[in-house]
């Protein structure tokens, strides 16, 4: 199902270069012919972010967080397709308090696996004296 809409994902950006093409600069697109074809040499700041959308969707990292590598809700592509970070890394405005979030998240992961490592090797805890 994700997949899918992913697709139809991949379809509304490609539109939205199509009408970008044909709107600013007065270019048909021919079919058959890629669309990367015209997307070249283009310098437009929206034609430039929906071509790294595709890069990112040819490579296969479309949909997941730049920063931490989860998957960001199909929902959130839906609506905001440019989207790179996940909702947890974009609450953080800074780059400086991004990195920290992630920190914090990997300390809280190492403890919980420590702790849990340790909790199972030790075994259930009797009391008494």
């Amino acid at each position: 199902m994700r997949q899918h809409r992913l697709c139809q994902i991949q379809k509304l950006i490609e539109g939205e270069l199509v009408s970008i093409l044909k709107e600013q600069y007065s270019q048909s697109v021919e079919p058959g012919l890629p669309i990367r074809y015209y997307l070249d040499f283009k310098t437009d700041a929206r034609l430039v972010e929906l071509r790294e959308v595709l890069d990112r969707m040819e490579r296969g990292t479309f949909g997941h967080c730049a920063l931490c590598g989860i998957q960001i809700p199909t929902r959130v592509l839906e609506a905001a397709p440019t989207r790179q970070l996940c909702l947890g890394c974009d609450e953080s405005s800074t780059p400086d308090r991004r990195h920290d979030a992630h920190a914090r998240r990997g300390v809280q992961l190492a403890i919980k696996q420590v702790v849990g490592v340790a909790v199972h090797a030790a075994g259930p805890q009797t009391r008494g004296t």
